[in-house]
């Protein structure tokens, strides 16, 4: 064969596997041009299945690049999402169905089972193709009080911990907010015993992770001296006026988020939550 033919046929083949290659590792890297997609995940209790919820709902599918897993599993707490428990009345949003949400005055009563929360979150994970995913899970869980406060505790540790230790995964944690039927005191009581249990939980974790925002509900909502059940925020007018503040609340948390604007110094070593935590110490229930 002559010389010349032999060298342009092998520098063709070269070419050709140099470009074929090049193929494949696009194909297969991720794409730093490629839009950042936030994976949201929703974890409520019956509050999410009402005015509160469908707010946050609403405004949480219309964020752009954002994928949406929204569970509101009426008379859920934290516990439920390791056990899977099964509630008579739960609602399921996932927007890669490729459906609206629902309102929710027309939700249908509907069993649902509680995801295992390391298993949602290692599925969740899975779905991260961008070096700048991440997961974002809210998480609105405390007012259906189990036991007491310091067992609870250790269940508000749990979850917390389950979120530090997965990679790009930040937290946002929505106290309970005020409802008739409870005390002040009780009220507060509750949303120190979340303070303390984020402090406790950020000891536990070696792992690099972010911060867990909380929103302090109690700030943002009084419940209704009359009407309703005293428990829930009904899906009327009157209920929607009354969560707005806290919804706005929730959604302001929601963008220090997306802007990464976590202190320098955990949050959760804020003198405050030092003190709420001696003060749970010496003040079991």
């Amino acid at each position: 064969m002559d010389k010349a033919i032999f060298k342009r046929r092998t520098f063709g083949i070269f070419i050709t596997l140099f470009l074929f290659s090049n193929i494949v590792f696009a194909k297969n890297s991720p794409d730093s041009n490629a839009p950042e997609i936030n994976h949201v995940i929703v974890l409520s209790d019956s509050h999410g299945l009402g005015p509160f919820g469908e707010l946050l709902e609403q405004a949480l599918y219309k964020e752009p690049n954002t994928q949406l897993y929204f569970y509101a599993l009426g008379g859920s707490n934290p516990e439920w999402w390791f056990s899977e428990r099964t509630t008579p009345r739960g609602y399921v949003f996932l927007s890669s169905n490729g459906v609206e949400p629902t309102p929710h005055n027309k939700l249908p009563k509907k069993s649902v089972k509680a995801p295992e929360i390391h298993r949602l979150l290692e599925e969740v994970s899975s779905k991260l193709v961008n070096p700048k995913d991440r997961i974002i899970v809210i998480i609105s869980q405390g007012t259906n009080q189990a036991g007491s406060l310091e067992s609870y505790s250790e269940w508000f540790k749990k979850m917390i911990i389950s979120i530090y230790k997965t990679k790009s995964a930040s937290c946002l944690w929505i106290s309970p907010p005020d409802i008739r039927i409870r005390t002040e005191a009780s009220e507060d009581h509750i949303y120190k015993t979340l303070l303390a249990s984020i402090f406790e939980a950020s000891k536990e974790v070696s792992e690099p992770h972010n911060n867990c925002l909380v929103v302090n509900s109690l700030k943002y909502t009084s419940y209704p001296k009359r009407g309703s059940d005293g428990w829930h925020y009904p899906l009327t007018k009157g209920g929607f006026n009354a969560v707005d503040e806290w919804f706005k609340e929730t959604m302001r948390q929601y963008g220090e988020i997306l802007k990464n604007n976590f202190s320098s110094e955990p949050q959760i070593e804020s003198t405050h939550l030092k003190k709420s935590y001696l003060f749970l110490t010496k003040n079991k229930p």
